[in-house]
């Protein structure tokens, strides 16, 4: 191994792994080149050859990569969590969801909900509404977001587009 390390991490965990970085560089004399994609795309691109020195992704992509000899066996450590979130238009009526009929309630009433399809959160949020059994009912609002982009809050805050009413 060199004078630096190749990160290869997905674009949730960026914002609470960059400091790490800094105190990690500072403590070592190592320096840390990392990249960030979307959590399919990690484990996509690695499959492809992409060079990498130390991974962070979901667990579930890790036994994958693992069990095709990606990732060494043993080397995997948890060290976190990630929620997700709701959010409506700023100056927009207040919603409630601090129960799940409450949720429900909020999209079944939402004229269109903007959400980021492509990572592991869209994969998520799509079998939240498969599970609460509003699929069918909700999927004429949704409004997809491509490649991580953050554009949802561009997307609800346009006149046109209102997450909650």
């Amino acid at each position: 191994m060199g004078d630096e390390i190749q990160l290869f991490g997905a674009i949730a965990v960026r914002p609470a792994v960059l400091p790490i970085i800094a105190s990690f560089e500072t403590a070592t004399g190592l320096s840390v080149a990392s990249k960030w994609e979307l959590n399919p795309r990690v484990k996509t691109q690695i499959e492809r050859g992409e060079p990498f020195d130390l991974v962070i992704t979901n667990p579930n992509l890790v036994r994958d990569l693992t069990a095709t000899g990606w990732v060494l066996a043993g080397s995997q450590v948890p060290f976190g969590r990630i929620s997700m979130g709701v959010a409506a238009k700023a100056g927009g009526r207040a919603f409630r969801v601090d129960s799940i009929e409450a949720f429900e309630h909020a999209l079944k009433n939402a004229k269109s909900i903007a959400y980021a399809s492509d990572g592991t959160s869209g994969g998520y949020f799509t079998g939240l509404l498969e599970r609460l059994g509003l699929a069918a009912e909700v999927k004429p609002k949704l409004v997809p977001i491509l490649e991580g982009r953050r554009r949802p809050a561009w997307l609800v805050a346009k006149p046109s587009w209102q997450l909650f009413r």
